[in-house]
C-alpha cells in the first residue's frame, strides 16, 4: 500500500501549500483492508463496478464513462488498467458477467 499513501501524501501536501493549509485532507475517508481470500477480493470488484448503479449514476457499469468494467470486459482493448489479476480470478468472462449481475 505503500505507492498509494504516497500519492495521497503527496496530494495532499501539494494542495496544504497550494491553499496554504495545514492539517490532513484524508480523515476518516479512507479505509485500508487486507484483502486475503478470492471471493473477497471479487467482491470489492464487484462493489467498486457497481457503484455508480447504487447511487444513480449510471444505469449499467458499462456505460459509466469512469469505470474499469470495460478494460475487463473487452480484454483485446489497450488500456493502462492491469487487469491480468483480476481476470484470473474468474475461469472465464462470462463468469465475471455473471458475478457483477
Amino acid at each position: 500500500m505503500n505507492p498509494i499513501r504516497n500519492l495521497l501524501t503527496s496530494y495532499a501536501k501539494a494542495y496544504n501549500k497550494m491553499y496554504k493549509r495545514k492539517g490532513a485532507l484524508f480523515i476518516d475517508y479512507i479505509k485500508r483492508e487486507k484483502l486475503e481470500e478470492e471471493n473477497e477480493i471479487k467482491s470489492v470488484v464487484r462493489y467498486i463496478h457497481q457503484m455508480p448503479l447504487s447511487n444513480h449514476l449510471a444505469t449499467d457499469p458499462e456505460k459509466w464513462r469512469w469505470s474499469s468494467f470495460n478494460a475487463y470486459l473487452y480484454p483485446q482493448k489497450t488500456t493502462n488498467i492491469q487487469r491480468d489479476f483480476v481476470l484470473s480470478l474468474f475461469q472465464h468472462q462470462n463468469e465475471m458477467l455473471q458475478f457483477h449481475y
